[in-house]
């Protein structure tokens, strides 16, 4: 595993661990894109936040 890769899993676990969700569009079999969606709490606030991560 790379760094990336333990990045992304730091990022994205406790998004997944609250109920955040995927959205993934596929065209003739092939990915086409995503969205994550879902909701963290601002460290500087404590406030809630919504958050989406797209990849097109």
């Amino acid at each position: 595993m790379n760094p990336a890769d333990e990045k992304v899993r730091q990022l994205v676990g406790p998004i997944l661990e609250k109920g955040g969700y995927y959205f993934v569009a596929v065209e003739e079999d092939q990915l086409a894109g995503w969205v994550l969606v879902g909701s963290s709490q601002d460290p500087f606030t404590e406030r809630n936040i919504t958050m989406s991560l797209k990849l097109e």
